[in-house]
């Protein structure tokens, strides 16, 4: 029996809507009927990821959890969550589960990068305050004695969250060349800081930048995390 694909969003709805495009847009479906069946629930209730993990802030499992168990009762066999901070809570989300199984972006780029790049030791994370601060990849990478090098606190707000959170930011819509240097300017950081690859590890970045930007090997993991559900479909089709 094939997969339902449920997708929770809202974490921004930019990016929901970028990984479902991601999706029809790689598929190799030739007609209506062969793309992948989607529920998407676009949940703009969903406090800030990194308010309510790092600073007290209001706490977003509860609206997470009314969204992985409303895809659940309509059908959904697989769920994603469009937010990589949100994976903090990805755990406790699969436990509340009795049909779905959750699909782990962190964990499945993880084993992607250390299948392609088995001799690199150093691993840059572009991400969220949130998601660096709280070791999500820091405590994947660890597994496999890789190191994660995260931006600086001055270069975390100059080059991602202003990008992201500011005022003419990504969140609020905007995506200009101003932005994406910025992010770019980054990465270029983080290989002055001693890594080999970079991870995108946040769902608004392939808005802005992909792996055609950057000198160095790129990881989008919105964008594998888009093959990765395509090629579990299908191989799954019945």
């Amino acid at each position: 029996m094939k997969d339902i694909l449920g997708i929770v969003g809202g974490m921004g709805s930019h990016a929901a809507v970028s990984i479902f495009q991601q999706l029809i847009n790689r598929s190799p479906a030739k007609k209506d009927q062969e793309y992948i069946e989607i529920i998407l629930h676009n949940n703009t209730c969903i406090p800030d990821r990194t308010e309510g993990i790092l600073y007290q802030g209001e706490d977003p499992f509860p609206e997470l959890l009314r969204s992985v168990k409303l895809l659940e009762r309509c059908g959904a066999t697989v769920i994603v969550l469009a937010c990589v901070t949100a994976h903090h809570f990805a755990d406790r989300l699969e436990e509340s589960l009795t049909k779905a199984r959750m699909f782990n972006i962190v964990r499945e780029t993880v084993d992607y990068s250390c299948r392609m790049y088995p001799n690199i030791r150093n691993i840059g994370i572009l991400a969220t305050e949130g998601t660096c601060k709280t070791g999500l990849w820091k405590k994947e990478f660890d597994k496999r004695q890789i190191n994660t090098i995260i931006l600086s606190e001055e270069h975390q707000n100059k080059y991602f969250n202003n990008v992201i959170y500011g005022h003419n930011g990504v969140k609020a819509g905007y995506q200009d060349e101003g932005l994406k240097n910025n992010l770019l300017e980054g990465c270029n950081k983080l290989m002055e800081m001693g890594a080999e690859v970079i991870i995108g590890a946040c769902s608004e970045l392939p808005l802005l930048i992909s792996k055609e930007d950057l000198q160095l090997p790129y990881i989008d993991s919105l964008q594998l995390a888009a093959d990765k559900l395509i090629e579990q479909y299908y191989c799954n089709k019945g």
